[in-house]
C-alpha cells in the first residue's frame, strides 16, 4: 500500500483515504443538549493538571459539561453523550497566542468519537457509562457517567432561568470565540513519545433555547468497587479532579440546539 501524502488516513490503513487533506473534514451534530456547571477554584490546584505549555487563565474557572448529541454526521445520523470537565486556560507560544478551554478528560459512551477524538485531535477521551439526564422530584436535574457501574462524577442543578435572544446570540458568541485546548500526545516503546504537542479544536455553536442560574453541585464518586490495574487510571481521574475544590459558584447553565466540529480549523499551536 503506498500512501498518498496528499489524502487522509486514519487507523485501521485497510479503510484507505477518508478524504482530501484539510477537506470534508467537518462534523456535524444536528440536536445538541448541554448541562453544565461553571465555578471558581484555587489557581495552585489547576497548574498541576496542565501541560506546561499552558498557563492557568486569570480567573481560574473549571467546567463540568454533560453534553447529548444527536444527528451526528459521522455516526449516520446517530448519537452519543459526553462528560467532561475542563479549565480556563491560555497558551502563548513563539506564534499563537490562544485564550480557551483545556480539556482536562472526556468520558464518551461511544468508540467511534473516542478513536477519532484522540488519533486525529488530542482529545483526551475514556469510555464511560452516560445516561438521559435524570429529572428528580424536587425539579433538580441530574447526570452523571459511570465506569463499569461505579459512579466517577456528576452534577445536580436547579433554578434555571430560560434567557432572551439576544442573551442567546452573547453565549453563542463567547463560546464560540473560545477554542478547545488539548494536547496530543502518542507514547512509543522505547524513548521520547511519537507524538507530543499542543492542539486547538474549534466549533461553531448555534444556540437555539438557553437557560441560566446559579444553584447546583458537582459530585465523585471513589471506585471502591473495583480492584486491580483496571480501575487505577479511572481512580487517578476521579482523585485529580477532586483536588479542584469548589470556591464559588460562577453559573450554571442548559442549552438546546446544534454544532458544528471545525476540525478543518484544528491545528497544532506553537
Amino acid at each position: 500500500m503506498k500512501l498518498d501524502p496528499d489524502k487522509f488516513y486514519m487507523m485501521p490503513l485497510i479503510m484507505g483515504p477518508i478524504g482530501d487533506r484539510k477537506e470534508g473534514m467537518q462534523s456535524f451534530y444536528g440536536k445538541v443538549h448541554i448541562l453544565g456547571f461553571q465555578y471558581v477554584t484555587e489557581a495552585d490546584s489547576i497548574t498541576p493538571l496542565l501541560p506546561d505549555c499552558y498557563t492557568v487563565a486569570q480567573e481560574p474557572l473549571v467546567g463540568v459539561m454533560f453534553s447529548y448529541y444527536d444527528g451526528v454526521s459521522f455516526m449516520a445520523g446517530q448519537g452519543y453523550n459526553v462528560a467532561a470537565v475542563r479549565v480556563a486556560a491560555r497558551f502563548d507560544g513563539a506564534k499563537d497566542h490562544v485564550d480557551g478551554d483545556y480539556y482536562l478528560i472526556l468520558f464518551e459512551d461511544h468508540g467511534l468519537p473516542i478513536v477519532t477524538g484522540r488519533e486525529l485531535s488530542g482529545i483526551p477521551k475514556m469510555y464511560g457509562d452516560i445516561p438521559p439526564i435524570e429529572t428528580l422530584s424536587n425539579g433538580n436535574m441530574r447526570c452523571q457517567t459511570s465506569f463499569l457501574g461505579n459512579t466517577i462524577f456528576g452534577l445536580e442543578i436547579s433554578q434555571l432561568k430560560e434567557q432572551n435572544r439576544a442573551a442567546r446570540a452573547a453565549a453563542e458568541k463567547m463560546m464560540n470565540a473560545r477554542p478547545m485546548l488539548g494536547y496530543k500526545y502518542i507514547p512509543s516503546y522505547e524513548g521520547p513519545p511519537d507524538v507530543s504537542y499542543p492542539v486547538t479544536l474549534r466549533y461553531e455553536m448555534k444556540i437555539d433555547k438557553l437557560w441560566l442560574g446559579n444553584t447546583g453541585s458537582v459530585f465523585f464518586g471513589e471506585l471502591e468497587g473495583l480492584m486491580g490495574t483496571v480501575a487505577n487510571p479511572v481512580k487517578n481521574v476521579i482523585e485529580a479532579l477532586k483536588s479542584l475544590a469548589v470556591k464559588e459558584v460562577k453559573q450554571t447553565i442548559q442549552l438546546q440546539g446544534s454544532m458544528v466540529l471545525r476540525n478543518d480549523l484544528s491545528q497544532q499551536l506553537v
